[in-house]
């Protein structure tokens, strides 16, 4: 309660000085301070730490299903390949060259560590956590492109974070790793993850099948948006597969269906009781963050401190990250850019590396390491401190450097009429010649590809089109049609006549208050799924 509180009153403030997340982790350091102070000597904090499983299930499902829900689908899917590129390949190039250079100085660390030991902590300190870096970019305007490669990555990272963890993890339990053992742990990898995404997609679809008959009872839409989204991460955790990238396709795909289905008032309920119950989840992680590291560094723990920390493994873990994660943002940007149109210019990739801060995630995975890891306590103190420098150093100047290095602002750069227009006209034909040449599907041979699937389930999964619905696709139908035919005509355009539910009763609607009359029409919800239809439609 003391902590929400003081995060209001932050806010009215307008508090910069730190990311939210740097401020509710002093807020735990402090109570974890008083408690060691006024604890009497000898005192064990054995009480008081989280069982692993409340993360895994109370705490990571929330924040994962909330990223997934709300996801920029448009931008998402434009920058698929690359946000792709940098989550999967990324993440795996990052855990196992961590893994490596740390291992590399095994000799110079406290504890004995082995190789699959140091590819199992490299792996959770590989996983980032986007709240802090986001926030400050709202904050700042940065463009979207930009904004959505960065929590792209990071939320496909955390989930491919998490099934690399629990792959080494188990290897370095293991009593012997032989090449069959290697096989089989590929093959869990395999179906951990992919079956994950199809328990997700499923439970999307579910929850969307379900929406599309509850037109008489909307009282129940966010509860079972809710609760199927909690069902396929149970479901997947028990039939052994990923129960993170289950919620997290879950959100996705619902999202994409539901938000047709529902009336506004729980589009209103949905939205604001997931990323309530996500803010609830990253602010107690934060808070037992700092909460552990004041009992870990006033030695308030049952280890010896000697087994705790281990300054060696400490310096080095920070020296290594950093510099690869530059590296391999650069690398992949490289390749991706060969291919994009839209260009990711050096100063951006700068800010991607710069920008990756770790979190709730990490923090989680080092919680949850089992006891037959010797070198368990070092990881978790280690992570605690990489935390601390990542989310007060870098996101404490991140903003400064976005000024310094002159970031490009949403809206601030138009990209002209010619580029608007003509961008996609010339992506076509430059992918017509190359299809006719023999080569592969491109980039809008597969968005073809994934509008005509996307329009057989949407016959499946969402409601029918009401009359005046249906007039309103009209409507913009016939206005975006006139806009393409003349573009520079901005006078008023004739459109069907409105529902006699809307306010307006005039056939004849100005461009510009053309969405003010639409919405006075219908709920926002029903005039977002609307635009998307229509972009769906659409020639491309």
């Amino acid at each position: 309660m003391v902590t929400f509180i003081i995060k209001v009153f932050l806010e009215s403030i307008h508090f910069t000085a730190l990311p939210e997340s740097a401020s509710i982790i002093l807020i735990g350091a402090i109570g974890g301070v008083i408690y060691v102070l006024a604890s009497p000597e000898g005192t064990t904090v054995s009480l008081l730490e989280f069982d692993p499983e409340i993360f895994f299930l109370l705490l990571i499902p929330p924040i994962i299903y909330e990223s997934g829900y709300f996801l920029q689908k448009d931008l998402f899917f434009d920058n698929l390949s690359t946000i792709l590129l940098y989550a999967v390949v990324g993440t795996l190039l990052n855990t196992v060259t961590v893994g490596a250079l740390l291992y590399g100085f095994e000799s110079l660390f406290l504890p004995p560590l082995s190789f699959l030991e140091c590819l199992t902590f490299a792996s959770l300190i590989s996983a980032v956590d986007p709240v802090a870096v986001l926030a400050i970019f709202s904050e700042s305007h940065v463009n979207d492109t930009l904004n959505v490669l960065v929590f792209g990555e990071s939320v496909l990272n955390d989930a491919v974070s998490i099934v690399i963890f629990g792959l080494f993890r188990d290897l370095s339990l293991a009593e012997s790793v032989d090449p069959y053992i290697a096989g089989l742990a590929i093959v869990r990898f395999l179906y951990v993850a992919l079956v994950g995404m199809l328990i997700g997609i499923l439970f999307g679809m579910f929850v969307s099948f379900f929406t599309k008959y509850t037109e008489e009872i909307h009282v129940m839409e966010p509860l079972i948006v809710f609760v199927m989204g909690l069902a396929s991460y149970i479901i997947a955790e028990i039939i052994s597969a990923s129960g993170i990238v289950a919620i997290l396709f879950c959100g996705m795909v619902a999202s994409h269906y539901v938000e047709a289905n529902i009336s506004k008032k729980s589009h209103i309920t949905i939205k604001y009781l997931l990323q309530s119950l996500a803010g609830v989840a990253d602010t107690i992680i934060f808070i037992e963050l700092g909460f552990n590291t004041a009992l870990y560094v006033g030695g308030a723990v049952p280890e010896s401190l000697f087994y705790l920390w281990d300054p060696v493994f400490l310096v080095l873990t920070i020296v290594i990250i950093l510099p690869v994660r530059f590296i391999y943002v650069f690398i992949l940007t490289d390749i991706a850019n060969r291919s994009r149109i839209q260009k990711i210019h050096m100063k951006d990739q700068f800010i991607m590396g710069y920008g990756g801060l770790r979190g709730a995630i990490a923090f989680a995975l080092a919680f949850a390491l089992p006891e037959e890891i010797s070198a368990k306590g070092v990881f978790l103190t280690t992570t605690l401190a990489v935390i601390w420098f990542t989310v007060f150093i870098q996101g404490g100047t991140i903003k400064y450097l976005l000024k310094f290095l002159d970031i490009d602002l949403a809206g601030e750069k138009g990209e002209g009429l010619a580029a608007g227009v003509l961008t996609r006209p010339f992506s076509h034909i430059t992918e017509a010649i190359k299809t006719i040449a023999g080569g592969s599907y491109g980039v809008f041979g597969w968005r073809h590809f994934w509008h005509d699937v996307d329009r057989t389930f949407s016959k499946l999964l969402v409601r029918k089109l009401k009359a005046n619905e249906a007039d309103l696709i009209q409507a913009i139908t016939s206005i975006k049609k006139r806009q393409i035919n003349n573009i520079s005509d901005t006078s008023n355009i004739e459109v069907p006549p409105p529902p006699a539910s809307c306010l307006s009763s005039s056939p004849s609607v100005s461009s510009s208050n053309l969405r003010n009359w639409i919405v006075s029409c219908k709920p926002l919800a029903q005039w977002e799924y609307l635009k998307a239809t229509l972009e769906r439609e659409r020639p491309l």
